[in-house]
């Protein structure tokens, strides 16, 4: 059940990332947002499933998404600075978001 929770969290981050949600961008695709309202859902597994675990792949999930989204200050600044299109700069980063937030998941998945 852990590790189907951990996939769920990270596969969340990149969801809403992917899925044209940053037209909230303040809202839903800020990383400390996206934490609360993931935390919010695991509430309830918290008894169950060991809460650093679980701080592991929230952490790791959105924070690999701020490097990958589209109309984040840090795409935004590379795209004005290397007169790039955002969207080619989040397909070029998007294998780093996975990554990064794959390896929260199978550090989360090793510590329990």
């Amino acid at each position: 059940m852990a590790a189907f929770l951990f996939l769920f969290i990270g596969t969340a981050a990149v969801v809403h990332l992917l899925a044209g949600l940053n037209f909230f961008e303040a809202i839903i695709a800020h990383p400390l947002v996206m934490i609360s309202m993931q935390g919010l859902f695991v509430e309830s597994f918290l008894q169950d499933v060991n809460p650093v675990n679980i701080a592991i792949v929230m952490v790791t999930a959105t924070l690999a998404n701020d490097a990958a989204g589209t109309f984040n200050v840090p795409i935004t600044m590379m795209s004005q600075y290397t007169k790039r299109n955002p969207y080619q700069l989040t397909w070029w980063n998007l294998p780093f978001a996975l990554m990064f937030g794959g390896t929260g998941v199978a550090l989360a998945y090793v510590l329990l």
